[in-house]
C-alpha cells in the first residue's frame, strides 16, 4: 500500500445485521468500531442528529476511526443545493452536530448526494453549495445521479466544477451510471451500491467482482492517492461481510474483534435507500 485506504459500509444501525454480523441488537457501533475503520452516516440525511449524540459518538471512538456523512435532504433535494432560510438552518445544524467529529479529526468528508433529477443544467447552485462547505472547512466528495452530468460534451465541466471547489468525484458501482474513477481532490471516494437492477442495494457481490474492484482500488493506492470505500449492499448483513472480504483482498491488516460474518441468523427484508 502507498497511500492510505479505508473500508466500511454506509450505515451500522440495521437489526438484520444482527446473526449475519452482529452478536447482539445492543450496543451495535461499539461492535461495527472493533472491525472497520470508517463509517458513512447515512442517517444524517433525513435527520440530523442533536449535538449530545455527536458528543457520545466521538467520545467512545478508537484513535484512527473516521466517519463521513451524508449531507441533509433539505439542502440537496428539497432546496436542489439553492440557499433558502429552511436549508441554511438546516446546514447550521449539520455543521453543529459534527462538530465533536470534526474537532478530534473523525470526520473525513460530507457526502453531497445530489437527487436523480438534478441536472447539469443546475451547475450554479452546486457550486456555490460546494463553495460555502469548502469556506466551512469541510471536505467534501459529490455524488452526481443524473446522466446529464456526465455526458461525453459535459462531463469534462463537471470535473473542473469540483476541482474549483476542491470536491471529490464520488465513484459508483451500480446499474445506471458508469464505474469511472475521476481524481478531482482528495479522497477517492467509491460507493457500492450493488447491481440488482431492480432493487439496488439487496446484492451480495461475488469473490470476482469484490477482486476486480480491489486491483482497481490497488492501482489508484499505487499512484498515492488516499480511498475510501463504502458498501450500501445493507440486506441480509451483505455490506459488512463483502466489506470484511475487500479489507482482505486489498492485503490490509486482519480486522480486530473476530465477530463471525459468516453466522446465519433471521434477517428481513428491507426498502432501498438512496
Amino acid at each position: 500500500m502507498v497511500g492510505p485506504v479505508r473500508v466500511g459500509c454506509c450505515g451500522w444501525s440495521y437489526k438484520e445485521w444482527v446473526g449475519p454480523f452482529y452478536r447482539t441488537a445492543d450496543r451495535m457501533l461499539t461492535q461495527y468500531i472493533r472491525v472497520f475503520d470508517t463509517v458513512e452516516m447515512d442517517s444524517t440525511f433525513y435527520r440530523v442528529p442533536d449535538e449530545r449524540t455527536m458528543r457520545g459518538i466521538a467520545r467512545v471512538l478508537p484513535k484512527g476511526f473516521c466517519f463521513t456523512a451524508k449531507l441533509p435532504g433539505a439542502i440537496t433535494h428539497e432546496a436542489a443545493c439553492r440557499k433558502t432560510e429552511r436549508s441554511d438552518t438546516a446546514l447550521a445544524q449539520f455543521v453543529r452536530a459534527l462538530e465533536p467529529l470534526q474537532v478530534q479529526g473523525s470526520l473525513s468528508l460530507v457526502l453531497v448526494q445530489l437527487a436523480p433529477s438534478f441536472t447539469s443544467e443546475q451547475a450554479g447552485d452546486l457550486e456555490q453549495l460546494l463553495g460555502t462547505l469548502r469556506d466551512l472547512g469541510l471536505r467534501t466528495a459529490t455524488e452526481f445521479r443524473h446522466p446529464s452530468w456526465l455526458e461525453p460534451d459535459q462531463v469534462g465541466e463537471s470535473l473542473r466544477l469540483l476541482r474549483r471547489t476542491a470536491s471529490s468525484y464520488t465513484v459508483v458501482d451500480e446499474p445506471l451510471l458508469p464505474s469511472v474513477v475521476h481524481r478531482t481532490a482528495p479522497p477517492v471516494y467509491v460507493r457500492m451500491h450493488g447491481r440488482n437492477p431492480a432493487h439496488w442495494y439487496d446484492y451480495a457481490y461475488s469473490e470476482e467482482e469484490l477482486a476486480a474492484w480491489a486491483d482497481k482500488v490497488q492501482g489508484i493506492l499505487e499512484e498515492g492517492e488516499e480511498v475510501i470505500v463504502v458498501f450500501n449492499n445493507h440486506p441480509h448483513g451483505n455490506a459488512p461481510r463483502n466489506a470484511r472480504r475487500f479489507r482482505e483482498l486489498l492485503g490490509l491488516a486482519p480486522a480486530p474483534g473476530g465477530l463471525d460474518l459468516g453466522a446465519t441468523g433471521p434477517v428481513s427484508r428491507t426498502s432501498d435507500r438512496s
